[in-house]
């Protein structure tokens, strides 16, 4: 028996407590630093600069004007004075309540961004039918992945508004329920828009061409269904919203001048320029990461189910169940797409965890 296998002595103890004093000592790091951005805040140490112009643009449509129209937002003079609106109106409407809450709180969306990420990635972790002990790591790794909270709590970007959808997907999916796994993944996809070319990871899922079909036109259906639902409430503002995501309103920036940065982050130019640093030829990057499964060989196997292609565990153990971190990293424009399954490659197991990016950060 291998160390690593032996559940008897204190490997697997120890290396438990080091992953939940590291997630815990990361997250107080992160939680630390949010407050920090809280109680230092004032007009040379701006934050939520990016949730501006969505109450902005919001409190316009409820005045009656225009809101994709930069001079009708109530911007006072500062840094983010010249951002514009350009969200649907339908798929960021919920971040009406986030604003109302800013406005009674100053720096309040910073508590309710996190209860919006860790409750997401925590209950993605329990529909995953992980133990209540998995459950709290995802919990608390949620907080520091890909550094997600910290970059949401400085922009204030609504992205956080991804998560739920995001977290819904995989788990209709982790349920073999295909056209509510592509719906959720459809809508998650309007407010960042990009994020739709996602879907194409719903074509390398262990499952028979049929569901294959039945969640990409999902997916496809409720994009559309949203941004017609959309255009219905907005009215005359549909041109207005057209014209500025393809930047064609004068003397207004355009959806795609923004620069990228250290507080404007886009994954895809990360990846390549990680790649480019190591003299690496990136070619095509492709969709999927694969992750070897911790379980040992033929002695665990699942079994196959029939209808759809999934391999089911023989238990929820950590050697089985994946540690589901809940890429919830809006901030980092890596949100989760297709879903935790299971595919068997000969005589090992593989998890397949297909990702989406949003390039667009705004």
């Amino acid at each position: 028996m291998s160390w690593v296998a032996d559940r008897k002595g204190l490997t697997v103890p120890l290396c438990l407590l080091a992953l939940i004093v590291a997630a815990a000592w990361l997250a107080v790091r992160d939680l630390r630093y949010a407050l920090s951005l809280v109680q230092n805040a004032d007009a040379e140490h701006l934050i939520g600069w990016d949730l501006l112009p969505t109450c902005h643009g919001l409190a316009a449509l409820a005045a009656g004007k225009d809101p994709y129209i930069h001079s009708n937002l109530a911007h006072t003079p500062g840094p983010a004075s010249w951002m514009a609106y350009y969200y649907p109106i339908a798929a960021a409407y919920p971040a009406k309540l986030i604003c109302m809450a800013q406005d009674l709180l100053p720096g309040a969306y910073v508590g309710n961004y996190l209860l919006i990420l860790v409750g997401s990635c925590a209950a993605l972790a329990w529909s995953l039918r992980l133990s209540n002990l998995e459950v709290a790591i995802v919990a608390l790794v949620s907080i520091s992945a890909f550094s997600a909270y910290r970059w949401l709590a400085l922009t204030g970007n609504i992205a956080v508004l991804e998560a739920p959808l995001a977290a819904l997907s995989i788990a209709a999916l982790h349920r073999r329920r295909y056209e509510l796994s592509g719906a959720a993944f459809g809508l998650m996809s309007t407010l960042k828009v990009l994020p739709l070319v996602g879907v194409l990871a719903f074509l390398v899922i262990p499952v028979g061409w049929p569901q294959k079909a039945r969640a990409i036109a999902a997916a496809v259906a409720a994009f559309i269904a949203l941004h017609l639902v959309n255009a219905a409430i907005s009215g005359s503002y549909t041109v207005s919203f057209v014209k500025a995501t393809l930047g064609q309103i004068p003397n207004q920036p355009a959806l795609f001048s923004e620069a990228g940065g250290l507080n404007n982050p886009n994954f895809i130019d990360f990846v390549f320029a990680l790649l480019h640093t190591f003299n690496v030829d990136t070619g095509l990057v492709g969709p999927c990461l694969l992750l070897p499964d911790p379980g040992r060989g033929d002695n665990h196997a699942g079994t196959e189910d029939a209808g759809d292609g999934f391999i089911t565990p023989p238990s929820a153990s950590l050697d089985w169940q994946p540690l589901c971190a809940c890429f919830c990293c809006s901030g980092s424009n890596l949100t989760p797409s297709a879903p935790w399954c299971r595919l068997r490659s000969r005589r090992s197991y593989f998890q397949a965890a297909s990702c989406d990016v949003s390039a667009t950060s705004h």
